[in-house]
């Protein structure tokens, strides 16, 4: 499949982590991975993993050379699973707010679990 300059590339990891990154003009992925502890930009085939991809696309109305221009400027950047992580990262690019619906899930997972523990 032929990715576009600053499409959104999607895996999944585990069989339920998204992991995202932005597609370059060189072929190449800029994300904020965990498994680097930093942003990054790799190789489709490092990003992936031997994962399928999907592509959801530029995520706003920013161009494309902006969202990758920012991008590149958070190259280095220190990963942080609830403030910095590749959702985050991505969105920011794209200047969207910073959100990651997969970690807001395990942040209202915990506090449910400790309610029911609390309650019961």
């Amino acid at each position: 499949m032929a990715y576009q300059l600053g499409d959104v590339l999607r895996v999944t990891v585990y069989g339920f982590v998204i992991h995202e990154g932005i597609y370059t003009d060189e072929g190449t992925v800029i994300s904020n991975s965990r498994r680097n502890g930093y942003v990054v930009e790799e190789t489709l085939g490092q990003f992936s993993a031997g994962r399928r991809v999907t592509n959801v696309g530029p995520l706003s109305e920013v161009s494309p050379h902006v969202a990758l221009a920012h991008a590149r400027t958070k190259l280095g950047k220190k990963y942080k699973l609830y403030s910095d992580n590749c959702q985050h990262f991505v969105r920011r690019c794209y200047r969207l707010k910073p959100k990651s619906p997969q970690a807001d899930k395990i942040v209202y997972g915990i506090l449910l679990l400790a309610v029911f523990v609390l309650v019961f």
